[in-house]
């Protein structure tokens, strides 16, 4: 494949499109003698335009417009790596093909845009060439994104009463895959003895978790999640002659789903609903009253929050 490109500096070079290429519709179909002219240009209805030409100077071209110049670089990959593969089927049913053209150089690029020409070896590489029929995945369903995002929670069972909490995450996704950091602390929450009436403990907890999740319904925006989280949980007591203050591990593990149904102004909401299950924790006893504090052996959680993609 022989390729033409002209884009604007902040576009992907020649060289990325090759590559994508050669990744959905293998190298031995890449290698082929097609000659491949695309341009982008900023203007039109969106920020940039591409003029997309494949095979001889008489076949139809194609227009795409878009905000985003790296969207069209990948489309232009799929487009043509679909066009490889159908003009690959067309040869083996015998059918006429036409004769590939012979480059006549690229085009001159305007003043501040990047010309470049990306050509493949006109030999390939021995190795395997894809399965007869195969489907190239799109690029950008395999592409790395990372983001940042906040959430409110409110839980049942980790603390003495039900507790509101708030925290922080980033997270990559890759693909149908999904991977998150977060911090989150969870105000004071009262635990009171039930012998003394007055008496009781303060606790507060803090935690840092992390999120695997799975994009289960694409079409709904749906991810089925596992959660682990590890933090500390401080007492206070109160309502006692002596109160004292005592820190403790805390660890649980969740399961369960994160829904993003829109996107708004570069900000993506998601809902979130999880159960778990405390596997270490601290009890809270104050001498003379006993134990005044302990955690449910099944947590609830219900969180809402925003989310942003950085690149």
């Amino acid at each position: 494949m022989l390729l033409d490109w002209i884009a604007p500096p902040e576009c992907p070079t020649g060289q990325a499109v090759v590559a994508q290429v050669t990744t959905m519709a293998g190298e031995s179909l890449a290698a082929q003698p097609l000659v491949v002219r695309a341009r982008i240009e900023r203007g039109g209805a969106r920020a940039f335009r591409l003029h997309l030409r494949i095979g001889a100077e008489g076949e139809s071209s194609r227009t795409l417009e878009s905000d985003d110049c790296s969207e069209l670089a990948q489309a232009t990959a799929l487009i043509v790596s679909l066009d490889l593969q159908s003009r690959a089927k067309a040869e083996e049913a015998g059918r006429p093909k036409a004769p590939p053209a012979t480059a006549s150089g690229p085009e001159r690029a305007p003043a501040g845009e990047e010309g470049v020409t990306a050509r493949l070896p006109a030999t390939a590489p021995a190795g395997r060439p894809p399965a007869r029929g195969a489907r190239a995945e799109p690029a950008h369903a395999r592409a790395t994104t990372l983001g940042l995002g906040a959430d409110l929670f409110a839980d049942a069972g980790s603390l003495a009463t039900a507790a509101w909490g708030s925290g922080v995450m980033a997270f990559f996704t890759q693909g149908p895959f999904r991977g998150e950091l977060g911090a989150a602390l969870w105000p004071r929450s009262r635990a009171l003895a039930s012998t003394q009436p007055g008496a009781g403990a303060s606790l507060y907890l803090r935690t840092i978790g992390l999120r695997g999740c799975l994009n289960v319904a694409p079409s709904l925006h749906v991810e089925a999640c596992i959660h682990a989280e590890g933090g500390s949980t401080r007492a206070t007591g109160f309502g006692i002659s002596r109160p004292t203050t005592s820190n403790g591990r805390w660890l649980a593990t969740f399961v369960g789903l994160t829904a993003r149904p829109f996107t708004w102004a570069e900000l993506t909401p998601r809902f979130t609903v999880e159960i778990g299950t405390p596997l270490h924790y601290a009890t809270v006893t104050i001498e003379g009253l006993g134990q005044v504090y302990a955690p449910s052996p099944v947590l609830l959680r219900l969180g809402v929050g925003l989310e942003t993609k950085l690149f």
